[in-house]
Formats: C-alpha cells, structure tokens, sequence
C-alpha cells in the first residue's frame, strides 16, 4: 500500500504541474479511486494530498469561488480526524485557509482561524505559522476598524517579538 500511496503521490504531482488548464487538471484527482482499502494512516495522508493539491490548485490559479467548498472539506475532514492528525500536519492547512480567507475578504471567518492557530496546545509545532497568525491578527484588527482589543493585542504581540530569537524588525514594523 505505501508503494500505491506514493505513485498516487506523483500522480497528483504531474497532473498539478502539467500544462494543462486548471479546470482540466482539477478533473484528474477526482478520477481516482478512494483508496478504502490502504491502511488507515495511509488513506488519511493521501486525503490530506488531494485536499491540499485541490486547495493549492484553486488558490494559484485565482479560482476564489471554488475555495469555499474546499474549505468546508477541509474543515470536515480536519474534524472527522481529529485527534488522527498531529499539530504539524493541521497547522500547515490552517494556515492556507487563514491567507484565503483573508484574501477573499472573509475577515470575521480569518479573524476565527487565527484564534484556531493560537489555540492549539503545542506552541513549539511550527511557530512560524503561529507568529504569522499573531502579525495578520494585528492587520485584521486595523482592517475591520476592531478597536476593543487592539492595544492589548498589539502590545502582547510586539512581547511576544520581542523576546524572539531571531531578527524580527518586519514584524514589530508591521504592529
């Protein structure tokens, strides 16, 4: 099953970077089988690869009115696996869904994902998404006139950059 799971890996790989046009591409993965019979951590990493090729291919291809859908699939299959997929694996699609939905000016929804972000337990997975989620936060904040928590959040998040490691003098220009 892991040699199926990685030619299916390639699969989606040549069909993505082909030159084919993006609606003609996006047929391809559908064409597949659902694989039901792989190992479950198997099935679910190769979802994961058609949710996020599927998402990927909408996103670059400015197809913005198809990225709902594949939001709520995202979300759904996020929920059904929970607790199946580490911090490492979640964050990287949180992340993704948080630039479209800002992108697409759903900032209420963008403003909920950062918290999601923030939210998970394990602040040492990934931390450059979590910075960025605190840095686009301040930016929603200003974008959706939100004043109540503005201070507070944007004196937490120059502490916050302040104390890091490395040179954040983008980040404490932005807040």
């Amino acid at each position: 099953s892991g040699l199926l799971y990685f030619l299916c890996n390639f699969y989606q790989t040549i069909v993505f970077w082909s030159p084919m046009s993006a609606v003609e591409a996006e047929r391809y993965p559908h064409k597949m089988p659902d694989f039901k019979g792989l190992a479950p951590d198997i099935a679910r990493d190769f979802q994961r690869l058609l949710l996020h090729n599927q998402f990927t291919l909408s996103l670059n291809t400015g197809q913005l009115d198809r990225l709902p859908s594949i939001i709520q699939d995202i979300d759904a299959w996020l929920k059904r696996n929970e607790g199946e997929i580490p911090e490492a694996r979640i964050l990287p699609f949180l992340h993704n869904l948080l630039v479209a939905e800002f992108i697409m000016g759903d900032l209420a929804v963008a403003k909920k994902r950062v918290r999601e972000i923030q939210n998970l337990p394990n602040r040492k997975v990934r931390e450059d998404i979590r910075d960025f989620a605190q840095l686009l936060q301040a930016v929603l904040l200003f974008e959706m006139n939100d004043e109540g928590l503005d201070d507070y959040l944007l004196r937490a998040g120059k502490r916050h950059f302040k104390n890091s490691p490395r040179d954040v003098e983008f980040e404490l220009l932005v807040l």
